[in-house]
């Protein structure tokens, strides 16, 4: 019988990655879909894909979820390339349309027979290469089996007075009109899916470099696509990055004719960002264009109080503008309750409100706090939380750092889990109000899209973090639950989160999956660690739905490469304890589950430990 004696496994909420494991002794040093919750660790919720076949163009970069006076939910959803709005599963395609052609018969389509490509010739159709196309619903074009409809295309190759498309079937005769006006609709141009660079002759706007020079090296910086969605009423203001500012009336879908988001005539032309000021219900546009005149990245201009089609500054309405002086380009932005705050690449300035006729007052608030992109942070109850490159940040009033026990690993050390610098616009924040919780998706390491999330409980103060391809995310609300959206470009179109303890997917994108789920102990030890120690019982406490694997590891040193593990252990529901044998200074404990349907709480589990001699 063993004279040892039980002892709880009592570490502390959340995850710490600053140092080795053995000196985070009393902590979680890893996890992966993991949360706290109460301060009590157990697996994340499930998630519920929403799929659409006829959501096929790009990776969604913005979401919002509003509701009509009627009390219809919708989606908007903006990708890297179009714009798109989701009704009870029918996914609209709402893109702005930058040009329309009506040619004269159909000579202007042409194909080769056994090929796919049609080729289309229209005289300065402005069209680049992945641009989309459109075919109004008037005309079938046929070749053959080759067929036209209407239908959304992307520009395969573009020259100044032809491009060339894919048809889904292969030609096999000439082209035949089937009845109605071959109309074509350019939407707006295509934008990148990441931060690149462009390389070759060509590459760049003129006088970049010396005249004959082809991009060898450094190449010519380009940027991701992104989007800001706001509400305005039952409609939508939507803006694209250095893009234009956009209205989309929410009423054509409910009078079943949908009309196409269409540009704001009168607002400037290129905005970096949007954002709403209310009560007074003026539009914001940061990093945007003087009046007539040329593009200012440090330019803050707003529309008429409750009018966003009137941008020109008079006495007689309340537009006007701002210039912020310390930075070289405006980030972004985040709203709390009585004020803004504007990030600049060099720090941050309040906006708030005054009325006439002023109407804005702005002051600086810190420097060297930055945001890392205009979607990396939220507000909370009238607190602003976001990341930087460095860091994370609040305001409460004041600008602080906010200590986090994770931020070594992500700004600076682990090659695995850092944040890619590269992408960084692509950053994406998010609540989960019933956990308590802040979720910020990033890229990591090479990946180019975000890849790992990490999660500030801000109920119990802690960080914890793990793997998760997503995009964008929006607390529950609207809908009973959050919705988020991974990289997938075609089928998929949104998650529904907090459903279930699985990764239920369509059977065409492989059907439902288990989600793994893992969590370890730094070293824990007796006393100094200078006694060596024998475990020969575990008692579990678990509130679990499947069976779970336990493994432990022990070691004599902390730099010892002599490790021993003893495990996995599978534990069973109301299983009470568990023999085995361990020796050593310190030990780790894992506990993992991987079978469908799980989920888990640990609770005060404990192991039976007495003093040993060496042997």
């Amino acid at each position: 019988m063993s004279e040892g004696t039980l002892t709880k496994v009592k570490l502390q909420p959340g995850i710490t990655r600053r140092t080795t494991e053995y000196a985070s002794e009393g902590a979680w040093v890893s996890a992966d879909k993991v949360r706290w919750h109460k301060d009590v660790p157990e697996k994340l919720g499930g998630w519920s894909e929403k799929t659409a076949t006829n959501f096929p163009h790009g990776v969604v970069r913005a979401i919002k979820t509003y509701a009509a006076l009627d009390g219809t939910r919708y989606v908007g959803l903006g990708t890297h390339n179009s714009l798109w709005v989701e009704d009870g599963g029918t996914y609209y395609d709402i893109t702005p349309i930058r040009a329309s052609a009506v040619p004269s018969g159909t000579s202007i389509f042409s194909g080769t027979t056994g090929s796919h490509i049609v080729k289309a010739s229209i005289n300065s159709h402005g069209a680049q290469t992945n641009d989309l196309v459109r075919l109004d619903n008037k005309v079938s074009l046929a070749k053959g089996t080759q067929t036209l409809t209407s239908a959304l295309y992307r520009v395969t190759s573009a020259n100044t007075n032809t491009f060339t498309i894919s048809a889904p079937t292969v030609a096999t005769s000439t082209y035949t009109k089937e009845g109605g006006v071959a109309s074509v609709q350019f939407l707006i141009g295509a934008g990148l899916k990441s931060n690149g660079a462009l390389y070759g002759w060509g590459a760049g706007g003129w006088g970049n470099e010396t005249w004959g020079t082809p991009r060898a090296t450094a190449g010519v910086a380009t940027e991701l696509r992104q989007w800001n969605i706001e509400t305005w009423g039952e409609d939508l203001l939507c803006q694209s990055k250095d893009g234009s500012l956009y209205h989309f009336e929410t009423s054509s879908l409910q009078a079943g004719n949908v009309n196409r988001a269409s540009v704001v005539n009168n607002a400037p032309t290129k905005n970096h960002f949007m954002f709403l000021s209310n009560p007074a219900r003026h539009v914001v546009l940061c990093g945007t264009c003087v009046a007539g005149g040329d593009y200012d990245p440090m330019l803050v201009r707003w529309s008429d109080s409750d009018d966003f089609t009137e941008w020109a500054d008079a006495a007689s309405n309340g537009a006007g503008d701002y210039r912020l002086q310390q930075g070289s380009m405006i980030v972004g932005a985040l709203t709390a309750k009585k004020e803004h705050v504007i990030f600049t690449d060099e720090g941050a300035y309040s906006m708030t409100y005054l009325g006439s006729p002023f109407f804005f007052g702005f002051d600086r608030l810190g420097s060297n706090c930055g945001i890392v992109g205009y979607n990396a942070g939220v507000d909370l109850q009238g607190t602003l939380y976001w990341m930087s490159e460095t860091g994370f940040y609040k305001y409460d009033g004041t600008v602080r750092e906010l200590p986090s026990t994770l931020d070594e690993a992500i700004f600076s050390e682990d090659d695995n889990v850092r944040l890619n610098l590269d992408q960084k616009e692509k950053v994406f924040c998010g609540v989960n109000t019933r956990f308590s919780e802040i979720w910020w998706f990033y890229p990591a390491g090479e990946n180019e899209e975000n890849s790992r999330y990490v999660i500030y409980n801000y109920e119990g103060d802690s960080w914890y973090d793990g793997n998760l391809v997503r995009t964008t995310w929006t607390d529950s609300g609207i809908f009973n639950n959050p919705l988020a959206t991974d990289a997938t470009s075609v089928s998929a179109a949104y998650y529904a989160h907090e459903t279930g303890n699985d990764n239920i997917k369509s059977d065409a994108r492989g059907g439902t999956s288990v989600i793994p789920a893992f969590l370890k102990s730094g070293e824990l030890q007796i006393e100094e660690g200078d006694k060596m120690l024998f475990i020969d019982q575990y008692v579990p406490d678990f509130e679990q739905t499947t069976p779970m694997k336990v493994v432990f590891t022990s070691r004599k040193y902390p730099q010892s490469n002599e490790i021993f593990t003893k495990g996995p252990y599978t534990i069973n529901q109301g299983q009470h304890k568990l023999s085995m044998r361990l020796r050593g200074r310190s030990f780790n404990i894992q506990v993992m589950c991987t079978v469908a349907g799980s989920h888990f709480r640990i609770g005060d589990h404990r192991v039976r430990i007495q003093e040993d001699g060496e042997r």
